[in-house]
């Protein structure tokens, strides 16, 4: 793709630089098949980037065409917050995707921008943030566990391995019992162990399943049993 973007590169520094610079942030440019994407990451030292991303659309349009703000549509990502009790960790669960057309003119939608990046501010980047949940199922089973069936559910988070996030969540039942959920994201399963032996596997995301698994080890004797999903 030859779409210059490096005047409107040039734009974002200059309307929107000092509002990136008060927010750790700075531009990261992508190139896809039909648009060019232009998001703002964390600087280096920093955990959290913008849920703001500018995107110039060239489709039917000329190779050579300079991208303009004419073409541009901004995308805003939302998020829900959600505290862990009385943990200390939190979850960010990504809600949905809002995009917007850039109608105005060059001046009114920088000055947009500008504004539209300051009020929304940064999302923390997962696991990279201190006591920030990487997988929001993590979030989703600790809720129902905390409220639902056990007093004190403990959060683990372990980053030893290069690249990868394993989160997990353990409890003691009524017997005495030791459980532990641990999950990865992007995995389609999560698998309950019960004093270190399989119990049950499900969905990550089935939390109906969850109810329907602890209501069955409640029933189940102290050795635990292995079923396959």
């Amino acid at each position: 793709m030859t779409h210059d973007i490096e005047g409107r590169l040039a734009d974002i520094d200059r309307e929107i630089g000092p509002v990136l610079e008060r927010l750790g942030l700075e531009p990261a440019v992508t190139y896809e098949k039909d648009d060019i994407r232009v998001g703002f990451v964390p600087k280096e030292g920093n955990t959290c980037f913008s849920p703001i991303t500018v995107v110039f659309d060239f489709v039917g349009l000329p190779e050579w065409y300079e991208a303009t703000w004419v073409h541009a549509y901004i995308e805003k990502d939302t998020f829900s917050r959600r505290a862990l009790g009385e943990t200390g960790w939190v979850s960010w669960k990504f809600l949905h995707t809002y995009h917007y057309k850039t109608g105005q003119s060059d001046v009114e939608t920088l000055k947009w921008l500008r504004e539209l990046v300051a009020t929304e501010g940064v999302v923390p980047d997962g696991a990279r943030t201190p006591n920030c949940i990487e997988n929001p199922y993590v979030a989703d089973l600790y809720r129902l566990l905390s409220t639902r069936f056990f007093d004190d559910v403990q959060i683990d988070q372990d980053l030893s391995a290069p690249g990868e996030v394993v989160e997990s969540l353990s409890f003691v039942d009524d017997l005495g019992r030791e459980g532990r959920f641990s999950m990865r994201p992007g995995d389609v399963h999560v698998t309950l162990f019960v004093d270190g032996e399989v119990f049950q596997t499900f969905e990550q995301d089935d939390l109906p399943k969850v109810r329907l698994v602890l209501r069955d080890l409640r029933n189940t004797p102290l050795s635990s049993q292995s079923v396959t999903p």
